[in-house]
């Protein structure tokens, strides 16, 4: 095997037989050297889970690999890094956002015992992809951007596609989280740029820079709505629905025909984010709720991502879209929930969307303390010179 995990992925698809192996292998770690076990381990789980995406597997493997490190039987700084990082990802869908980065802290730690040189790369990943993205969905801007800061300093001119783009993905998440929307478009051209230069890396995450594109794009229209520009709006949203459907295509292509993945739930959210947008709300309705079906599936019924609170703004507004105004105010005031319970910070992009869509729907069924609770909210979290504020305030003087 190569040193590095993710060059080990052409030798698994070589020698597919290698798999059933070292599952069986690992049956057995008392027979191998703790550290030679970790690193055999990692490959695996690195193969299995965000290559085959067999997450009930990795996920146990983690928990018997964990014993090497908490019993002292592997000595290697940089061995352990990689595994709690890797361990926290495994985490989110058991016990939950907090737990998650608990794992990634006690990564950080082994990354500063470990040789600068040789983990430079993976200690990239951690902080972009990992550590970085995470406290992103609990609103900390602040350690994300941090995070993200590092992580360009540590890869310099060096130019391995994977880093590249994660500090892209992190790069467009920050600046959607401010308001930033044009850059984050950028920023996620300049990582699509980059997939098409490995087809390992566009496999398995192509499809999201697509959607989160998408995102991006529909983002923009919003504003060009506020900004009462709506020919420019109407071209950014069939630019995102295009993104959008090659997103979906490409999840399904990577889940080897499978329509039922996290991965096609992701990018669902934002297909229907833009069928709504366009009229399309019976359609944006039955995608959206297969997406909520599907996270729910995966993380056991728990809200642990920001990106299920977007589904059910999107949920809401696509029985908006059908005039069904009561059933869409549950479905934001569970977005608001989910965004309350996960995040630890407030002024997030995600969080005014929430807000300014609640007034929206408390004017029409004529709910003024939701309207004046929402606003308040808003003008606490923002400024009062916020885009959204603006047309809010406006919108509950004249009712």
């Amino acid at each position: 095997f190569p040193d590095k995990v993710e060059d080990c992925v052409a030798t698994f698809e070589k020698n597919p037989a290698l798999v059933g192996q070292l599952k069986t292998l690992m049956t057995r770690m008392d027979l191998l050297p703790g550290d030679g076990c970790l690193k055999l381990g990692l490959r695996l789980f690195y193969y299995v889970g965000p290559m085959l995406r067999e997450y009930t597997y990795a996920s146990a493997l983690c928990e018997k690999l964990k014993s090497l490190v908490e019993g002292n039987k592997t000595s290697d700084p940089y061995m352990a890094a990689i595994f709690y990082s890797w361990y926290g990802d495994t985490k989110l869908t058991t016990h939950g956002l907090p737990a998650a980065i608990a794992e990634f802290k006690r990564a950080k730690v082994f990354f500063e015992q470990a040789d600068p040189v040789a983990s430079r790369y993976e200690k990239v990943m951690f902080l972009t992809n990992n550590l970085g993205y995470f406290v992103h969905w609990q609103g900390d801007l602040e350690t994300a951007q941090a995070c993200l800061d590092e992580a360009k300093a540590l890869q310099g001119d060096h130019q391995e596609v994977f880093p590249l783009c994660c500090i892209e993905g992190l790069e467009a998440a920050i600046a959607m989280d401010r308001g930033q929307f044009e850059r984050a478009t950028q920023a996620l051209d300049r990582e699509l740029a980059y997939f098409q230069k490995d087809p390992i890396a566009y496999k398995v995450d192509g499809h999201f820079s697509r959607a989160f594109k998408a995102h991006s794009l529909l983002k923009r229209a919003q504003m060009k709505v506020l900004e009462r520009n709506p020919q420019e709006a109407r071209a950014l949203q069939l630019e995102a629905l295009a993104l959008a459907r090659e997103a979906y295509t490409h999840a399904v292509r990577s889940s080897n025909g499978q329509n039922d993945t996290e991965i096609v739930a992701r990018t669902l959210v934002y297909l229907a984010q833009a069928q709504n947008a366009l009229g399309q709300s019976v359609e944006a309705e039955k995608n959206v709720r297969k997406a909520i079906q599907i996270f729910g599936a995966e993380y056991g019924g728990a809200q642990v991502i920001r990106r299920q609170g977007v589904a059910h703004i999107v949920l809401g507004d696509a029985l908006s879209g059908q005039g069904k105004h009561e059933e869409a105010g549950k479905a934001y005031l569970m977005a608001e929930e989910v965004f309350n319970k996960i995040s630890t910070h407030k002024a997030f992009d995600d969080m005014s969307e929430v807000w300014a869509r609640l007034v929206d729907n408390a004017i029409v069924r004529g709910d003024a303390n939701t309207a004046r609770r929402c606003i308040a909210a808003h003008k606490a979290t923002f400024d009062g010179l916020h885009p959204r504020y603006i047309v809010m305030a406006a919108k509950v003087a004249s009712v």
